[in-house]
């Protein structure tokens, strides 16, 4: 009570009541804060980007290696992702449609393991390599089981690897690969399912025969010889053992994107509940205007005239300054579109958003480099699933090029009549730009083949191949003629 006997006790319960409402500030942000690292929103989930990370000069432990837990545990939200989220399924389909493009040639000894229907679903069918290249984006890898008694290769899901053995003085060259999983046996007297845990190490499909164990059991666990593990990874760095997934960072930036898409589509339909102000000169005239406008409005009013009384305004509500602007929510899905080394115009389908030449043409030079690179990642590991079945050859893969097919074939054409290329070479890359199927073999060369179309000087008439464009009008204003550059 000796607060109000005092002159000063008004004084002094404004600022016991200020502290209280500071403090009670403080506590909801901090409310705030934790709710968003629960949930996995707003800023706490992009600080999650730097998870898993110790520093180079040592810490928890003295790797800088991102730890394996966390790549589980990212990889099972970037799946998620991948089925859900429009930006990272575009991206992985883009992907996936210009890295299969082309046929990959194999050796004829390889034709009994590619026809195996286990080996076409597990790894050389469509449905399988779109799913391979899925993986190195959400799981920067993907496990195999190579049978060498039955020839067929199994895929591993990544969560089934639960332990490693590596060389002794080189920690990143792993040895033997520790297997996990549930085997589930139903029993046909009663129909219920039996499940029992296995755990097996398997050699990688590199080891030398000279580092192989002698021993049958590392620890209780078994080791199988008689099959190996092709491990395949992206974006590793000297030193780690596993690779980091393309979409490692851009899983937060594409919630991100979500979450700004949410937020100004809330504002723009809260905006839209409101088109029109009225004004009253008098509080009575204010009070009926909202009576009425409380009540339910029929359709048929919508569209209809309004009478005003004296000192009544009807004006449109300006929403100029709202703030509700969807294309400025595109840098978050760029940072997407970069870790998928996609244009940012195909990402979003929007030839507006960056594309040179619209979102259709916006594949040039930099992303076939990078889709070529990854070709070669997905090569590499053929070669050593079909080197490990005892297949001799090489394997080829045409690279990709970033030429539309008219200007491809307008390429392969001068390439002809500069006498560069023989006719197989000109028919076999014809038919690749063409995507033709056909039975008869390259050396097939159509009888008029050496038959050279005639050529006149006269307005409009041009070789087959066509000008390439040089950059000025001259294509446009005088066809088949010269151009100067």
């Amino acid at each position: 009570m000796a607060l109000f006997t005092r002159n000063s006790g008004v004084r002094e319960l404004k600022d016991a009541f200020g502290s209280v409402l500071s403090e009670v500030d403080r506590l909801t942000t901090e409310h705030e804060r934790l709710e968003e690292a629960v949930n996995g929103t707003g800023l706490a989930a992009l600080r999650a980007e730097d998870k898993g990370w110790r520093l180079i000069s040592g810490g928890v432990l003295d790797t800088d290696e991102i730890d394996l837990d966390v790549l589980r545990e990212h990889a099972a939200d970037a799946r998620a992702l991948r089925a859900m989220n429009p930006l990272v399924k575009r991206g992985i389909v883009v992907r996936n449609a210009n890295i299969w493009r082309d046929k990959i040639n194999y050796p004829d000894a390889a034709n009994e393991i590619l026809e195996d229907p286990v080996n076409k679903e597990q790894f050389f069918g469509d449905e399988a390599q779109e799913e391979l290249e899925a993986a190195y984006c959400t799981d920067g890898q993907y496990f195999l089981l190579l049978d060498s008694a039955t020839k067929q290769v199994r895929r591993i899901p990544f969560h089934e690897i639960t332990g490693i053995i590596t060389n002794p003085d080189y920690d990143s060259e792993i040895w033997y690969y520790k297997r996990t999983y549930v085997r589930r046996t139903t029993q046909t007297s009663d129909g219920e399912t039996r499940k029992d845990t296995v755990s097996t190490y398997y050699p990688a499909v590199d080891l030398p025969v000279s580092k192989r164990l002698k021993a049958n059991k590392i620890g209780e666990t078994p080791i199988d010889h008689s099959k190996a593990i092709e491990h395949s990874t992206v974006n590793s760095s000297t030193g780690w053992r596993y690779g980091v997934p393309d979409l490692l960072g851009a899983v937060y930036w594409a919630r991100a994107y979500k979450e700004a898409l949410e937020a100004d589509y809330t504002l723009k339909k809260a905006l839209a509940r409101f088109a029109f102000k009225l004004s009253n000169q008098s509080a009575k005239g204010n009070r009926a205007a909202a009576a009425k406008l409380a009540q339910p409005v029929a359709r048929s009013e919508a569209g209809s005239t309004v009478s005003l009384g004296a000192g009544q305004d009807l004006q449109a509500i300006n929403k100029s300054g709202s703030s509700v602007d969807f294309s400025a929510s595109s840098p978050l899905a760029g940072m997407v579109a970069a870790a998928l080394d996609i244009p940012l115009s195909v990402i979003l389908t929007d030839g507006s958003a960056g594309g040179r030449q619209g979102a259709e043409n916006a594949l040039e030079q930099p992303t076939i480099d990078t889709m070529n690179l990854r070709r070669k990642t997905h090569l590499k590991s053929r070669q050593r699933v079909l080197e490990y079945f005892g297949v001799e050859g090489e394997i080829t893969w045409h690279d990709l090029h970033g030429d539309q097919t008219h200007r491809r074939l307008q390429s392969i054409g001068l390439a002809k009549d500069m006498g560069v290329l023989h006719p197989e070479e000109v028919r076999g890359e014809v038919l690749n730009a063409l995507a033709v199927v056909t039975d008869k073999a390259v050396d097939d060369i159509p009888e008029d083949y050496n038959k050279q179309p005639e050529v006149t000087d006269g307005p409009g008439e041009q070789s087959p191949v066509g000008p390439l464009s040089d950059g000025t009008n001259d294509s446009r204003d005088n066809p088949g003629g010269p151009t100067d550059a």
